[in-house]
This record gives C-alpha cells, sequence and structure tokens, in this order.
C-alpha cells in the first residue's frame, strides 16, 4: 500500500502533478465542490481508498462539531489542496521534493489524512488548515 492523494489543482497544474503521483506509485483521487459536504472517510471509501485510511481515533470525535460547521457558505470558492491518505513519509518527502523539483506553483493548503480529521468534512479539513496557516502568519 502506497497511499493516495486526493487533489483539487487548477488544469495548468494538473497533469504534471499527476505524473508525479503516478511516478511515486501513489494512487490519486480528484475532489470536487460536491464533496465539500462529505466526511474524508466518506469520500476515500466511497472511491475504494478506504483501506488506506487511518483507524479512527479511539478518543471517538475530537473535532467539535455544531449545527452549521459543515455548512459550506454560498459562493466559497474551493482553494487547491494536496490531502495525503496512508503516504509514508518517506514517499510524503519524495512528493513534495518532485512537485518543486517540477516548478510548480505551491499549494498552501496541504494535509495529512490522520485518526482524528478523517471524520472531517472536506470543508471543515480545508477551514481548519486555513486556521492553522493564520495563526502561524
Amino acid at each position: 500500500m502506497m497511499g493516495t492523494v486526493a487533489y483539487y489543482v487548477n488544469q495548468e497544474k494538473k497533469e504534471a502533478l499527476l505524473a508525479l503521483i503516478e511516478r511515486l506509485g501513489l494512487s490519486a483521487e480528484e475532489l470536487r465542490p460536491a464533496d465539500l459536504k462529505k466526511k474524508m472517510d466518506e469520500i476515500l471509501e466511497e472511491r475504494g481508498r478506504g483501506k488506506e485510511l487511518p483507524p479512527k481515533s479511539p478518543l471517538g470525535e475530537i473535532f467539535p462539531t455544531k449545527a452549521g460547521d459543515s455548512d459550506v457558505p454560498p459562493l466559497y470558492r474551493m482553494p487547491e489542496a494536496l490531502l495525503f491518505c496512508g503516504v509514508e513519509d518517506k514517499v510524503l518527502d519524495a512528493f513534495l521534493a518532485g512537485y518543486k523539483k517540477a516548478g510548480l506553483q505551491p499549494i498552501a493548503d496541504k494535509a495529512v489524512i490522520t485518526p482524528t480529521n478523517r471524520g472531517w468534512t472536506l470543508y471543515q479539513l480545508l477551514t481548519e488548515i486555513r486556521k492553522e496557516h493564520d495563526a502561524m502568519g
């Protein structure tokens, strides 16, 4: 099991990104705006990638969800994103190095699917990534 890269990128990057993913022996899953309200484990399981998901957190639902947390605001524009599921650290490092070497424009919203965030909606995950970036300045 090498892992999956779930991605949402502009068309100019797509061909080079898919070539890199294939070269590293990873699977690719294109994300769509229609996925924003779905939980990450639902997205990956429905596309046959569930076996690559980390086990669920033994602590249960850590991310506090309240009514409206996963509601996607009107006119929300999904950002470019790369999400790594079941990708070993050395392969992730090779991916990031290959991405940079290919001269592709950076994508700020990147995350590894973890026992905690696998149960978040794609929208919640992207929102949390953005909050982390903002907090780091």
